[in-house]
C-alpha cells in the first residue's frame, strides 16, 4: 500500500489518489458475479487504498475500469485473478 509520495514539494497521499480516480467494477448480477465484484473491491481497498464503485448489470460482464478505461475483464477463459486486477489498476494509476 502506498503512503505519502512527494512530487515537486506537494505531498500525494493514498487518500488523494483514491479521490482523484474513478474505479468501477461492472458485474452481471443474474450471472452470480456479485461476490467476485465485492471481493475485488475489498482487495483494491486493502492493497491500494482505493474505493471502487460497484455497478450491477445484466450483460454477462465483469469489468474493472479506471477513469472509464477497462483495465481488467472476464474473457472467454474466465475471470482474471485478484492479484492481476490489483496490478492492472495500480499500473493504470502508475502506483507501485
Amino acid at each position: 500500500m502506498i503512503s505519502n509520495i512527494n512530487i515537486g514539494g506537494s505531498a500525494i497521499t493514498a487518500e488523494s489518489v483514491a479521490h482523484a480516480h474513478a474505479v468501477t467494477i461492472t458485474y452481471c448480477r443474474p450471472c452470480g458475479f456479485a461476490a467476485s465484484a465485492i471481493n475485488t473491491a475489498a482487495a483494491l481497498r486493502m492493497q491500494l487504498g482505493l474505493d471502487a464503485d460497484l455497478i450491477s448489470s445484466k450483460s454477462g460482464k465483469f469489468e474493472v475500469s479506471v477513469n472509464g478505461r477497462a483495465v481488467a475483464k472476464k474473457s472467454g477463459y474466465g475471470f482474471p485473478e485478484e492479484w492481476q486486477i490489483v496490478d492492472a489498476v495500480a499500473a493504470a494509476l502508475e502506483i507501485a
